[in-house]
């Protein structure tokens, strides 16, 4: 992996309001089923991410856009409680907010509601310099419409910047395929689930899905399993890193959780397989709570 001296980690992505509801299952066309609203937090990948790192001691700028009305002013508040920087504040629309719906098993299916953080600016840049970071977070969520241009442009107009490790999102089928071309000629280490990889490369099976994103990528591959751990792979051989089984709440965060996890251990020196295992066991704590924060206890 490309070495750098600086220890800091830059999150690009959203913070929204989780508006997080218990239903039996999820309904078909035409049902009406009851549902009970069990809370309202804030959520999105970057922010979930950056709990995780704080945890961890890790330095990182939560790059989120901040917006003006009901949902902002949530955010803008628990980001104070919780000391995180407002880094990028705009008052031109309000953020989005996500109804969760987690079903008896614990498994989450989201309806987002888009916010300020649809409509990037090139301008919030100015704010950073990608150049004073180790690793750059990247969320699919980020590289859906226009917004992916203004991302990926400064990107490349930054070949020093840090290594990109990149979470593809549930809607991966959403990004342009020359979006995904023109951040894969980065080299960036993806970290994904399963359904995520085979969506990404069409292919059914696991190993040859890994294979064939190393291909394109050039860089380590990771994907998380659920209860049964992840896979790591770095060009030579795809190695299993178990997990274990808990009981689950929900699994609102558990991605994210293995991915704040993941990337602390990277930038505390640990090796691919040791961060993929601290990862594991992060992930595992997350899913035995509910909503998507919890206490990280990793030794």
């Amino acid at each position: 992996m490309k070495a750098f001296n600086r220890k800091k980690v830059l999150l690009i992505g959203s913070a929204l309001i989780d508006v997080v509801a218990k239903v039996q299952h999820v309904p078909e066309t035409g049902q009406d089923i009851p549902g009970e609203i069990i809370d309202r937090i804030v959520g999105g990948c970057a922010y979930n991410v950056a709990n995780v790192l704080k945890q961890l001691d890790v330095e990182y700028d939560l790059m989120v856009p901040v917006g003006n009305g009901t949902q902002a002013d949530i955010i803008k508040k628990t980001f104070k409680d919780e000391g995180h920087e407002l880094l990028i504040e705009d008052s031109s629309m309000d953020n989005g907010w996500c109804l969760s719906l987690v079903d008896e098993s614990g498994e989450r299916t989201f309806i987002t509601f888009n916010g300020i953080e649809e409509y990037w600016k090139d301008e919030w840049f100015n704010k950073v310099h990608l150049e004073d970071y180790h690793y750059i977070y990247l969320t699919g969520y980020s590289l859906e419409g226009e917004k992916a241009d203004v991302i990926l442009s400064r990107l490349f107009k930054n070949s020093t910047g840090g290594k990109i490790i990149f979470d593809p999102s549930p809607r991966i089928s959403s990004i342009k395929k020359e979006h995904l071309e023109k951040l894969f000629a980065l080299q960036p280490i993806v970290h994904s689930n399963l359904s995520e990889i085979l969506e990404l490369t069409g292919e059914t099976d696991l190993i040859q899905a890994v294979e064939t994103l190393q291909k394109s990528t050039q860089s380590e591959i990771v994907v998380t399993l659920g209860p049964k751990g992840c896979i790591c792979y770095a060009g030579k051989k795809a190695i299993i890193l178990n997990g274990k089984k808990v009981p689950i709440v929900d699994t609102i965060g558990a991605g994210d959780a293995h991915t704040g996890a993941f990337i602390g251990s990277l930038l505390h020196g640990q090796p691919l397989e040791k961060a993929c295992e601290q990862g594991n066991e992060a992930a595992a704590q997350a899913v035995q709570v509910q909503g998507g924060k919890f206490k990280l206890n990793i030794v």
